[in-house]
């Protein structure tokens, strides 16, 4: 069947089964009693509403306080959203939230925050927790959002998005910001819950090539015993793509090597004070883009692997009512291993393995105090031991990458192939003052040191006045530092083969922003929010952007300044409305070689870098208690790209296009007793959009997916 034959079956079957899904969610509902259970999200007082939009935080200042009272830009997004929405990972819903973006490279998704991703990131600049413990790997500062995060979206209670410098608590990698996700408990599933996706690209020969399975048991027991497990299965079978840059420049086909799988098991058991949890994820994903030089097309397995987990236990305690405690311990591994085929002019083969292998212990004592009314002081300690962090490479065959014999210094890599055994510890030591200094202004200020075996020691403070100056506008001032070390990734890896040295000796990254938020009620159900900030990161380490190559270095300093607004409103009738703009001026400044200019590090405007942004994401109840809609529209500016001849167009390009992509999920709840349903459309009019490639592959930019159905299935019991 040709393609425009199958757009025209397709976006009319497209449309029926979505009139007939929302048919029989209305004939289901039309013969339920009108005294259904009602939905705690939308069936609140004004006053009730007010008070959630205000909410309450508890990883801005690791104490649980209002979201007025925080001294950051805060986001709180819930698991009723989550679901409406219909988000499957935490990169869907990151891409709704103000002044995030994400960057997908059919490898894996790339996290940017206030105009900054560098293509291919390994979102090491924004610090991730799971309930409070550190996600991100201690070999490359890698934390996944996509299907290889550890934790399945449908057990986050909530996610408290905390923006700006945070290593006056968290220390390393909180660049731009921490984000929290905060999971369920038994208690919120009260029994077995099993739920299925379904998904289909309008494009594939496959309509339904997707599937996702989640069994999830949650218990609270009359002893107070809380308990949780799930387990969650994904598989997406390969589809056809077709990539210009092999097709039209290089007269090659399409290829099925896309394909993804994962599994995923968590279990939350708590008693009293003590907290027990545990995750695995496993997945596998094949990579159609060839990159570092390997061969294009189907016949070409080149794919990765990431396995993480972790055991975890957390003990509070509140001696009086004045004095708290948490402490934690946890276990982390995170496993990785490429596998990338290379084939030269003789259709010689060769096979490269690369693999990361790395586990920590992380331990953190914190006790928070109130001196007097008013007055609350927070201090701790946290250490953490890297028992292994290893990164080993071989060669199966004898590599021609372009056709050419390899040298003797390649053929000695072949013999003696990349061995990096690490270890070492870093360690940390913080304080935080919270005091009123008027009825209506309140100071916070914390410093903490950190030190890192091989980078040494950093001192980072932040600073933040809170002006309220009435019940519905507050006013607050920031300033902070953050820093990141440089991973063992970015200073060991090398390959003679590709002439790649490694780098060996790289200053850590160190940031400095200032910012001004504005946040006012214009009544109490809608909530403005305006956010002014400048900051500079100096000694940023990047990639160099030819091809194949893997190298780091210490590029300069980024500087950026911007802002960020924001609405939200909620009605009666239960319609909820939330919407932002944010602008980024974000420049590469004071490049270190004079070939930085051409490397795109010079004065001007950044890579992969939208100046603008703009969210809307609107929740409506279509039937009272039992059907909602969900809509959302994502705009992003052009994004630069290192530039490249373009066979179709027959032009340089050096930008992307700009992009509107809508998603549309409409859901059922209660069909039956127990059981939701959902319908979802993402990219709703089919929006061709690309995002930018980097130097180690041969593309300049990736074209992002079509028009995609998703159908969902869930039953309690």
């Amino acid at each position: 069947m040709n393609k425009k034959k199958h757009l025209l079956i397709g976006r009319p079957a497209s449309i029926l089964m979505l009139l007939i899904f929302f048919s029989i969610c209305s004939q289901l509902f039309a013969e339920q009693t009108a005294a259904g259970k009602q939905n705690d999200l939308f069936d609140m007082s004004l006053k009730e509403l007010m008070d959630v939009e205000v909410g309450t935080v508890t990883t801005a200042s690791k104490y649980e306080q209002k979201t007025t009272e925080a001294p950051s830009s805060v986001t709180i997004i819930t698991a009723e959203e989550i679901e409406l929405y219909g988000w499957r990972t935490l990169a869907d819903v990151l891409r709704s939230v103000k002044g995030f973006y994400t960057s997908y490279d059919r490898a894996y998704e790339h996290l940017g925050v206030r105009g900054f991703c560098l293509p291919g990131d390994e979102n090491s600049r924004v610090l991730i927790l799971l309930d409070g413990f550190r996600m991100n790997e201690n070999v490359r500062g890698h934390s996944g959002i996509g299907e290889d995060f550890l934790l399945d979206v449908d057990l986050i209670d909530r996610i408290e998005i905390v923006r700006g410098p945070g290593s006056s608590l968290y220390g390393a990698n909180a660049i731009f910001g921490v984000i929290n996700i905060i999971t369920k408990k038994g208690k919120d599933i009260d029994g077995f819950e099993i739920s299925g996706d379904l998904y289909g690209q309008e494009n594939s020969l496959r309509r339904w090539e997707t599937g996702r399975a989640r069994v999830t048991f949650g218990k609270e027991f009359e002893d107070g015993t809380d308990f949780l497990i799930s387990s969650t299965l994904f598989d997406r079978d390969a589809t056809t793509l077709t990539i210009p840059h092999f097709s039209i420049d290089e007269g090659l086909g399409p290829t099925t090597n896309d394909g993804e799988d994962a599994y995923k098991i968590f279990t939350k058991f708590t008693f009293d004070n003590l907290t027990f949890e545990a995750g695995l994820n496993s997945r596998e994903k094949q990579i159609p883009t060839a990159p570092l030089g390997t061969a294009f097309g189907s016949e070409y397995e080149n794919k990765i692997e990431d396995k993480a987990g972790f055991i975890a236990l957390t003990y509070e305690r509140e001696f009086s009512n004045e004095l708290a405690m948490i402490a934690r311990s946890s276990f982390n591994f995170y496993n990785y291993r490429r596998i990338g085929w290379y084939s030269g002019e003789d259709q010689l083969t060769a096979r490269k393995t690369y693999e990361r292998e790395g586990n920590w212990w992380n331990t953190e004592l914190q006790f928070t105090t109130e001196l007097f009314e008013k007055h609350k002081v927070t201090w701790g300690a946290e250490f953490q031991y890297n028992g292994k962090q290893d990164q080993d490479s071989s060669w199966s065959g004898i590599p021609y990458p372009w056709g050419e014999a390899p040298s003797a210094e390649a053929l000695e890599s072949i013999n003696n192939p990349l061995r990096v055994h690490e270890s070492g510890e870093n360690w940390g030591l913080y304080i935080q003052d919270e005091a009123e200094i008027f009825e209506n202004l309140t100071a916070n200020a914390g410093v903490r040191y950190d030190y890192y075996e091989g980078s040494g020691g950093s001192t980072n403070p932040r600073f933040a006045l809170i002006y309220n100056h009435s019940n519905a506008t507050t006013l607050k001032l920031l300033y902070g530092t953050a820093f990141r070390p440089p991973t063992l990734f970015e200073l060991y890896y090398e390959d003679p083969v590709f002439e790649q040295p490694a780098a060996l000796d790289l200053d850590p990254e160190t940031i400095e922003t200032y910012e001004a938020i504005l946040e006012h009620f214009f009544d109490p159900t809608l909530l403005g929010t305006f956010s002014l900030y400048h900051y500079k990161l100096r000694d940023s380490i990047a990639r160099q952007s030819e091809f194949a190559e893997l190298t780091w270095r210490n590029m300069g300093t980024v500087e950026a300044t911007g802002f960020e607004a924001g609405l939200q409103k909620k009605w009666a009738n239960g319609t909820k409305l939330r919407a932002s703009y944010s602008l980024a001026d974000t420049e590469y400044q004071e490049p270190q070689l004079k070939s930085d200019v051409l490397l795109g590090y010079n004065s001007t405007r950044m890579l992969n870098s939208p100046e603008s942004l703009f969210k809307l994401n609107l929740l409506t109840p279509l039937v009272k208690d039992k059907v909602f809609a969900g809509l959302e529209v994502q705009y992003d500016s052009k994004r630069r790209t290192i530039g490249g001849w373009n066979e179709a167009e027959e032009q340089v390009r050096d930008e992307t296009d700009d992009s509107i992509v809508t998603n549309l999920t409409i859901t059922c709840v209660d069909v039956i007793k127990g059981m939701d349903m959902s319908f979802g459309v993402y990219n709703l009019f089919d929006e061709k959009y690309a995002h930018p490639a980097w130097g180690d592959n041969e593309l300049d930019t990736i074209e992002q997916n079509g028009r995609t159905f998703m159908m969902n299935l869930k039953y309690r019991f």
